[in-house]
């Protein structure tokens, strides 16, 4: 019995050490709170407004969410992660934002030690891939698209080998009600696809995988009916999309990039992985027959999950190649603006798990004392690395030396406390509720603005109305014609539909610190009253206000604000 239950705390005792590791790595947020910095850049000034936007109008049936862009259909600001909304629909944005950010950690970890544990792999080295893999600096407002794409792979494997069903369907319907389905579910489907035709190809008739195969399509049906009818039957108003122009790079380039340097949004760290990955295959190779039978077996994964690898990275250096990129445009559509190469949100599961498999062959085929050396100088460096380049190091910094960070929390980005009283003083002054006018902002994120309440013209959306942007581009025409680079960031993509000025670009994210000063700013006040905008939120002095009949209200600043804003209403 005493051996017995020796042999459970053995077996528990790795993962627990595992969640306590992971924990201790979010304990810089629940000590900072809301001085704890969050990359801006597609998390604050985007998708956390689906996810506010989503939970205020979850039961309500609306299709048009009236708070961004005068009304804007439900499809331009779709969660990522259907299920993180119901965190939002019973927590306020900022707990509900590290409550995600906690169960995605929690699930990177899980989903890596069980699924190197299910491939044989030592629970010591599953242990340290796993927390590894859970420090990558994800994007927790993409929900599990990227951080538990492991956890998805062992239940798939676990049902194949005959587990128990319902907990394997259970992971696999909480993975597609928390991953989105254009941004990693498509790619989800197809190798589910593939990997039942292999089956086929090896005369195994593949069940399992296409139960689970018809659990996800239907998980995302679900979740994206609206998109896939505008996308499919033409439903609703042409999206924005359709005047997109790609931009190639050279294939070479592209393939280095993302082979060697990754992706922002699916971190990797690789550059570190490649050499332990490349020996082991190499020497695995030529030493193959002296190898044991569990060894081979894992040589013969890696280099799979390394051919997958090599694979994934042409197709995305030939997917945004000149001459393709070229062809794409010409197309036009969805083969023009859908993003098929994002595939690439595999790499952190293909690298990792072939990280493992390294690991051990190293571990069960080098003498005890080679194998300890060698394994503790490549989890060293690759932990290093990891760790310098991880969300925990940046609040780390925070906690002590938060002058030298210059990153703004999220305290600072969202502003409560300066917004309220701006918002107090147009109630005052105007006599109008939020609802009753729209605002703009200038050189600050217009989620801002919509965090705290504002109705706005402006915000940042991947599918809004083609009709729309049109309408906007007569405010900011005569910024665009004076700037080329304006007129190729707002024509040929236009996901931010800002304000923008040819002395600053598009840029948003001036604090007071900046002094900003707009010199020369031309904007097309009329065609903003036309969408009942009243007022302009500037993160600077606009001198040429009165030529375009403004009126400055008041300037607001706190000792301890990140922005002083001038409030200008519109005459």
């Amino acid at each position: 019995m005493r051996h017995e239950t020796k042999q459970n705390v053995n077996r528990v005792l790795p993962f627990l050490l595992g969640i306590l590791a992971v924990t201790a790595g979010y304990l810089p947020y629940l000590v900072l709170r809301e001085n704890c910095v969050i990359p801006v850049s597609d998390q604050l000034d985007g998708e956390i407004v689906t996810y506010y936007l989503g939970a205020k109008h979850l039961f309500d049936g609306r299709s048009v969410f009236p708070e961004v862009m005068c009304g804007v259909s439900r499809n331009a600001l779709i969660p990522p992660s259907f299920l993180t909304v119901l965190f939002y629909a019973v927590l306020p944005p900022f707990p509900a934002f590290l409550l995600n950010q906690y169960c995605v950690l929690l699930a990177a970890f899980t989903g890596m030690y069980l699924l190197q544990k299910e491939l044989g792999i030592d629970v010591k080295i599953a242990f340290c891939v796993a927390v590894f893999f859970a420090y990558l600096p994800f994007y927790s407002v993409y929900g599990l698209s990227v951080a538990g794409l492991p956890l998805l792979v062992y239940a798939v494997i676990r049902l194949c080998r005959g587990g128990k069903k319902l907990p394997c369907y259970v992971l696999i319907a909480l993975y597609c009600f928390s991953s989105s389905l254009v941004l990693i579910g498509y790619a989800v489907l197809g190798a589910l696809v593939l990997a039942a035709v292999f089956a086929i190809a090896k005369r195994k008739y593949p069940k399992e995988l296409l139960i689970a195969f018809f659990l996800s399509l239907a998980c995302y049906v679900l979740q994206n009916m609206s998109l896939l009818l505008q996308v499919f039957a033409g439903n609703g108003e042409p999206s924005h999309k359709e005047e997109i122009v790609l931009q190639g790079v050279r294939f070479l380039d592209g393939l280095k990039g993302i082979l060697w340097e990754g992706n922002a949004y699916a971190p990797t760290c690789q550059k570190y992985l490649v050499i332990p990955i490349a020996a082991v295959l190499f020497f695995g190779g030529i030493f193959y027959k002296r190898c044991g039978t569990q060894s081979r077996n894992l040589l013969k994964l890696t280099g799979l999950l390394t051919g997958l690898i090599l694979l994934i990275g042409l197709f995305y250096a030939a997917a945004n190649c000149n001459a393709v990129v070229q062809i794409r445009n010409q197309i036009g559509g969805l083969v023009k603006y859908f993003q098929a190469d994002r595939i690439y949100w595999f790499y952190p599961l293909l690298w990792y798990l072939a990280f493992g498999c390294a690991l051990q062959i190293i571990y069960a085929e080098l003498p005890r004392v080679c194998a300890w050396c060698a394994g503790i100088a490549v989890l060293g460096c690759v932990g290093v690395a990891v760790l310098l380049g991880s969300n925990f190091k940046l609040n780390v910094h925070q906690m002590f030396k938060p002058e030298t960070l210059k990153m703004v929390s999220w305290e600072q980005y969202f502003d409560e406390a300066l917004y309220a009283e701006i918002m107090e003083y147009i109630e005052e002054e105007a006599g109008m509720t939020q609802s009753e006018y729209r605002v703009a902002s200038l050189g600050i994120q217009p989620a801002v603005a919509v965090m705290n309440g504002f109705y706005t013209i402006d915000m940042y959306s991947n599918n809004y109305s083609l009709a729309y942007k049109h309408a906007f581009r007569r405010i900011i025409e005569r910024e665009l014609d004076r700037s080329a680079l304006n007129i190729l960031y707002f024509d040929d993509w236009g996901n931010r539909c800002y304000l923008c000025s040819a002395e600053y670009g598009f840029a948003s994210y001036f604090g007071k610190q900046y002094g900003i000063v707009y010199h020369s700013l031309e904007l097309n006040t009329e065609a903003m009253a036309e969408m009942n905008c009243k007022y302009i939120l500037s993160a600077g002095e606009i001198q040429t206000a009165e030529e375009m009949n403004l009126c400055l209200e008041r300037i607001f600043e706190e000792e301890d604000s990140y922005y002083r804003v001038y409030l200008y209403r519109i005459e």
